[in-house]
């Protein structure tokens, strides 16, 4: 395997990328405004040599794009709006030089190489339009994944037409990174949207995407850093939240900390890897090492507050996995108006943190403010938020904490965590949900169940409960029964026939809170595990 000090003695020996990998390894280790520097440094002198020099053209595509992308990055990381609009100009306008800059007297590979660099700016494009989840951008962000997806599907044709030489071996790096990439989301994406992806003409395939990062990663392309981070992101955040396997889990996490500990010759105090150690050492039950990687992640990248508040939201559910939820309620409270992704899921989670305790002022404060809030029809976590909150307010007994309890549990379950908890947790709050028989409760205590290997017991609440003809009423408690006690059989061991049929109830509701995040889990338990739906 390459390891990223053998990567950067490679790119020492390359003129054309030197400059553009090293703004990279300034980026990444918490120097992005030293970063960009750099890259605005070079590109201006690249531009002055090109009249007498025609081959630094080379050397300049690479500069502006290593300037996109980590313009691209700072505007993640603060969501300002006017570094947005600055970084989307840039983008644009080395775009147009990428184009003008391709000519006829030119070798395939380097041609092959501009469309990489077209359609990485397509996917920066992508990342900034997706950060205002409004109806326009959604839809100018579906086009550039298709005309991203196109050129790099392209590129690839084309290089598996041509000899192998050195040159072909360094652009094959590039294309595999963005073909891998999109490969990849695009195989995670919900399944009430496949109809539209393949209207679009996609076809993805998750094994080719990380195939294809795997082999960008061991290259000595100026975006092997990138697909070492993109591949993380996949093994402990994205497939922990969709695969019930532990198993193919625990797989995921040995690879995942091998990319750690390779990454960590170059990025040992950067803030995106020490956020992915601490993620890591989450999964593994490991919260102490968790809190201080993310602690440390958090305060190497203070002048960030879109990361900073990041990495407070995943100390908060530390604390919750612990069951310390006094802690939780203060780190939820203190970033309650930061976040840009739902403007009611902050409050929400200090308000029922708060409530389990029995702090029904501070609760009810943060829940009448909840309920000001302009709904986004197509923000699901939002619609989750006011349908409790409203149900929440227009009870009397609202002022039992136990009903905050269980709604501790159910952000816990639908976020992933709830089987983190110690066992010692699980069987306290069995206890505490056992006073309420209300649908929810008897729904998460069957989770919990299922958690704790007691499976005879979760397949006679889930279907006492299931078969309650009340509970039609309820699309959320019927849709993730479903679910649940198809985990039930599965790890009973009956028959897959009998799993599938079962999930099959779970997949064909609609029109209820979380249903796409339901459906997603459904149907990767079914490819995971049963097979092909």
């Amino acid at each position: 395997m390459r390891c990223c000090r053998q990567l950067m003695e490679s790119q020492n020996n390359k003129e054309s990328t030197c400059s553009a990998f090293s703004g990279l390894i300034l980026a990444l280790n918490n120097q992005i405004a030293q970063s960009l520097s750099l890259f605005v440094d070079q590109s201006e002198c690249l531009k002055s040599r090109l009249k007498s020099e025609p081959s630094a053209v080379t050397a300049l595509n690479e500069c502006l794009n290593g300037l996109c992308l980590v313009r691209t990055m700072e505007s993640l990381l603060t969501m300002d709006n006017a570094r947005k609009k600055v970084t989307l100009q840039v983008i644009e306008d080395s775009r147009k030089h990428y184009i003008r800059s391709k000519r006829s007297s030119l070798e395939m590979p380097s041609l092959i190489l501009i469309d990489s660099f077209i359609g990485d700016s397509y996917l920066y494009e992508i990342c900034l339009l997706l950060t205002k989840p409004d109806l326009a951008d959604l839809i100018s962000a579906g086009l550039k994944i298709r005309k991203a997806w196109s050129i790099f599907s392209e590129s690839r044709e084309k290089l598996l037409k041509l000899d192998k030489s050195a040159a072909v071996e360094n652009v094959c790096a590039s294309v595999a990174f963005g073909y891998g990439i999109i490969n990849l989301v695009m195989s995670l994406i919900p399944p009430s949207f496949l109809s539209l992806v393949r209207l679009m003409g996609f076809k993805s395939d998750r094994v080719q995407g990380l195939y294809c990062l795997e082999e960008c990663r061991l290259s000595a392309d100026f975006h092997a850093p990138l697909a070492s981070f993109a591949l993380l992101w996949y093994y402990v955040l994205a497939k922990p939240f969709t695969c019930v396997n532990q198993l193919e889990l625990d797989v995921g996490f040995q690879v995942a900390q091998d990319i750690v500990k390779d990454c960590s010759q170059l990025f040992d105090n950067s803030f995106i890897l020490n956020f992915f150690r601490g993620k890591l050492a989450l999964l593994r039950r490991e919260l102490g090492d968790s809190c201080a990687c993310l602690e440390r992640a958090r305060l190497s990248c203070a002048e960030y507050e879109e990361f900073t508040v990041l990495c407070s939201f995943e100390l908060a559910w530390c604390a919750m996995i612990r069951w310390e939820i006094e802690s939780a309620a203060e780190t939820f409270r203190s970033i309650e108006d930061k976040s840009i992704w739902s403007r009611g899921l902050y409050p929400y989670l200090a308000a029922i943190c708060f409530g389990a305790q029995g702090l029904k002022e501070e609760c009810f404060a943060l829940l009448h403010k909840i309920s000001s809030i302009k709904k986004r029809s197509m923000n699901q976590v939002e619609n989750f938020v006011q349908v409790r909150t409203t149900s929440f307010l227009s009870e009397k007994s609202t002022d039992c904490s136990t009903l905050f309890v269980t709604s501790v549990i159910e952000v816990l379950y639908l976020w992933r965590y709830l089987h983190l908890c110690d066992e010692s947790v699980l069987e306290t709050q069995l206890g505490t949900l056992s006073t309420l028989q209300t649908y929810i409760a008897r729904l998460l205590s069957a989770a919990m169940l299922n958690i704790l290997g007691r499976f005879d017991q979760c397949e006679d609440i889930l279907k006492a409960l299931l078969s309650e003809k009340k509970v039609e009423k309820h699309k959320f408690v019927l849709g993730f029964g479903y679910y649940e006690l198809a985990i039930c059989h599965w790890r009973m061991g009956q028959p897959k026939s009998v799993v599938r049929e079962t999930l099959g109830r779970a997949i064909k509701l609609k029109d209820f809170e979380f249903e796409n995040r339901l459906h997603m889990w459904s149907h990767n338990l079914l490819l995971n595990i049963v097979g092909s739906p």
